[in-house]
Formats: structure tokens, sequence, C-alpha cells
């Protein structure tokens, strides 16, 4: 779709023939069971401010899992266990720089269900 599209277009020579999904297999973006029970999450947002991983798992608490940024415009949190469970409503919260907060869902989110 439009957002594929778009990520391809943005990270340009980063991806090469590879392709999106190869990608954030290798920058470890998406959801991932952890051994110790949790889960990691990972998403790319390179223009935010702040962002943090909500759902009907944590509440829909800003706060309760705070992500953190690398040098690339990755931001990567764990849930610690039990993690997200399957079947979980989830978002990303996200921050603008210029302090305005949107949400939507993550990039690499295989499957969805509407309301």
């Amino acid at each position: 779709g439009e957002r594929h599209r778009l990520a391809l277009l943005e990270l340009g020579g980063e991806i090469g023939a590879a392709g999106l999904k190869e990608y954030a297999e290798a920058q470890q973006l998406g959801f991932r069971r952890l051994a110790c029970g949790g889960t990691a999450f990972g998403d790319w947002a390179p223009g935010a401010a702040a962002a943090s991983l909500i759902g009907d798992f944590n509440g829909w608490d800003v706060a309760a899992n705070p992500c953190e940024r690398d040098e690339f415009g990755n931001w990567r949190c764990v849930v610690p266990s039990p993690g997200v469970p399957h079947g979980s409503r989830v978002r990303v919260a996200f921050e603008s720089p210029a302090g305005e907060r949107f949400d939507r869902l993550p990039t690499h989110v295989v499957a969805f269900a509407t309301a």
C-alpha cells in the first residue's frame, strides 16, 4: 500500500534489493517473543521526539512502556513477562518535536482487526 511505498522511498538505499520485510527483520522491528516470556518491540520513526507502546495489555498507559531511540530512528522497548498477549490491541504513541501526541498502528503489524 501507500505506507509501504513511502517507507521504501524514505529508506532509499538502505533497503536495496532486500525489501522492507528483510530490513525490518535485520533491524529487529515489529514484535518478538523473548525467552524470558516478555515481548521486544521496535518501530521506525526517525522524526518522532518520543515513542511508547500502548494497548489493552497495559491499560493504554503511555508511561508504562516507553521506547528508546537509536541513531537510525528506530524506537525499541521490552514489555516484561508475560509480554504482549497474542490478539492484543496495540498502538504506538508518538510525540512530535513540537510536543503534539498522535497514535498509530505499529508499522510492522502482521495482522489487525477493525472494531
